[in-house]
């Protein structure tokens, strides 16, 4: 799995002050939610790629190498992340 963030915060900002609507607007939850996502560890087979400031090229060449090269973890217990250390659209799920 690859996590994409900006630890460019102001580019964050300024893509969601100009995004075509209907889109979120909401600079409370880009703050909360960018906190949120910066500060979760990363899960089993989880990397992460930073697009600050990087082209889609560069973003995807960064990307195959890591698909290409990882080496992932196949047997492993999984421990399901507290649900609030996500905030999104999605929330996590867990099936009892």
């Amino acid at each position: 799995m690859l996590r994409l963030v900006s630890s460019d915060f102001e580019q964050n900002r300024q893509q969601m002050l100009h995004r075509d609507l209907p889109g979120l607007i909401d600079i409370e939850t880009l703050t909360r939610a960018t906190q949120k996502i910066n500060n979760r560890p990363l899960l089993k087979n989880e990397f992460l790629i930073d697009i600050a400031g990087k082209t889609p090229d560069i973003v995807f060449e960064e990307a195959t190498t890591i698909i290409d090269t990882a080496n992932i973890q196949l047997e492993y217990d999984y421990q399901p992340p507290p649900k609030n250390a996500f905030d999104s659209w999605v929330q996590i799920n867990r099936r009892s």
